[in-house]
């Protein structure tokens, strides 16, 4: 598989977050399987330009390089469907946008929205925290506004609504 570096700039983002850490052997499969994946994923009947990346064994994202042409509804439905078959061979949840991921000194760490709010009112997390912008969509977005501190993020509205 490709590194995301070698991609264009016209790449397109998605990050699938697992409610935790992958051990290692949760890792090795991920690593197999979506190799096969990638070795078999198709947009218009060639070969989808992209790979699949693990970051902090917790962050699965797809890049799909679109300089060439626009991937087709079913190559990313296809990269939808992997994601629920990971989720059942990893027994772990990737498909919870209601999961937030943030930086706690040198360890990534996950908790549901209202468990965040929770971690700003008792000052455990504060503006300059920083969180994972899962709701990036491209390749530039994700270089720079993916890790950034809470009030760069749509996160910072959480700030103001547990002060209300």
């Amino acid at each position: 598989m490709i590194s995301h570096k070698e991609l264009s700039q016209q790449t397109k983002v998605w990050v699938y977050q697992a409610d935790k850490e992958l051990t290692d052997v949760q890792v090795e499969i991920f690593n197999k399987l979506s190799q096969v994946f990638a070795d078999h994923w198709e947009s218009h009947g060639k070969p989808v330009k992209g790979t699949l990346e693990l970051f902090y064994k917790r962050f699965i994202v797809v890049f799909i390089d679109e300089s060439d042409e626009q991937a087709c509804g079913r190559c990313v439905d296809s990269s939808v469907r992997f994601m629920k078959e990971l989720e059942e061979e990893l027994h772990v949840k990737l498909l919870d946008r209601m999961l937030v991921a943030y930086r706690n000194k040198d360890e990534v760490r996950s908790c549901t929205l209202s468990e965040f709010k929770q971690l700003i009112a008792g000052k455990q997390v504060n503006a300059d925290t920083v969180v994972f912008n899962n709701t990036i969509h491209s390749l530039p977005e994700f270089e720079k506004m993916w890790e950034v501190p809470l009030k760069d993020s749509w996160h910072a509205r959480l700030l103001e609504e547990v002060k209300d």
